[in-house]
């Protein structure tokens, strides 16, 4: 398992894709608190199909989880399932 929060949040995800694909038969998980946006779809796509389970902390007055923005332009996406707290 790998865990980061914002900017380490990011690089938890990042370490746990590459630990997968050295190990692909370890069960790896990634639980992050504050992450930024780290790729495009297809790496959010990929990284969700290939994780054993990869979950986003969020609180709505946090403003590094909506960074870069989710636009057309900028092509960030986040991957996973978002814990979100009001």
């Amino acid at each position: 398992m790998t865990t980061g929060h914002s900017l380490g949040g990011a690089l938890s995800a990042i370490a746990g894709i590459k630990l997968k694909q050295f190990f692909p038969k370890t069960k790896v998980q990634v639980h992050n608190f504050g992450q930024p946006r780290v790729g495009n779809k297809k790496l959010a796509d990929y990284m969700s199909s290939k994780l054993d389970g990869i979950y986003r902390v969020v609180h709505n007055k946090d403003i590094v989880p909506h960074v870069p923005p989710d636009l057309p332009e900028f092509a960030y996406h986040h991957s996973a399932y978002e814990i979100y707290f009001n």
